[in-house]
């Protein structure tokens, strides 16, 4: 990375911008109560967030997120079911570097993986992003005072 001035003339190291990607899978704890029809028992909610960081190198940006990450994760809830909503920080990052200073319609994270020619896009699309969820399914992962 680039060394600029800093004021008393000396040279320090830049800083850039990263988009750290951290995975978090969100469980229900508890004998649910009240029971409907959006209820759907031994599911998981799978999440990948991008969060932007300023730093100085990539493994210092991903240090910030894996903080960043387990301050997130502390967040617990109770769902409208009565149980326990708690996130788990997967414990893994991957950094991207971002060539300039965030704006509008700028790339923030990229990621790229062999995968085989004879593999249909649909088994490509679930794998990246799930199956497609029926309406209200996620209920039991909201805070119900939301």
């Amino acid at each position: 990375m680039k060394k600029s001035p800093s004021k008393d003339g000396s040279r320090s190291p830049a800083t850039g911008w990263f988009g750290v990607k951290t995975l978090f899978l969100t469980k229900v704890v508890g004998r649910p109560k009240n029971l409907d029809s959006l209820y759907v028992s031994q599911t998981a909610l799978l999440e990948e967030r991008v969060v932007i960081f300023k730093a100085i190198s990539a493994p210092e940006a991903i240090r910030r997120a894996e903080q960043e990450a387990r301050e997130y994760a502390q967040d617990v809830a109770i769902n409208p079911y009565g149980q326990t909503v708690k996130i788990d920080f997967l414990e893994c990052c991957d950094a991207f570097e971002i060539d300039e200073k965030p704006t509008d319609r700028q790339e923030v994270y990229s990621s790229m993986e062999i995968v085989s020619s004879r593999r249909s896009v649909d088994s490509i699309i679930d794998a990246k992003f799930g199956r497609e969820e029926k309406k209200g399914e996620r209920k039991k992962f909201m805070d119900r005072d939301l």
